[in-house]
């Protein structure tokens, strides 16, 4: 019993040791991140807006991405739409492949 009692109380101070430890390298890190932040360099990078606006087409929301309208979504009746039997003729997908 006596051996066990010791070995608890060893394996906890290690625990605490290594808690310890990696508590003053978080602490390190952190330190050293923020300090390096602000350099006072403007950014090489300038981000433009991926999406733009206008005004709505037919069938559209107005909300431009990538030069193309995003569509009003669709819901359970046009899925007739979806399943028609001249959508392959249409659409040749077979060209494709």
């Amino acid at each position: 019993m006596r051996y066990l009692s010791n070995v608890s109380v060893n394996s906890g101070s290690r625990l605490r040791g290594v808690f310890r430890q990696r508590l003053k390298l978080v602490t390190f890190l952190l330190v050293g991140l923020t300090s390096c932040g602000d350099s006072g360099v403007e950014p090489l990078v300038i981000i433009e807006p991926v999406y733009d606006h206008r005004d709505p087409g037919r069938g559209g929301t107005g909300k431009i991405y990538m030069g193309r309208e995003i569509s009003q979504v669709m819901g359970h009746r046009g899925a007739d739409w979806l399943e028609r039997e001249q959508r392959e003729a249409e659409e040749r997908t077979d060209l494709v492949l």
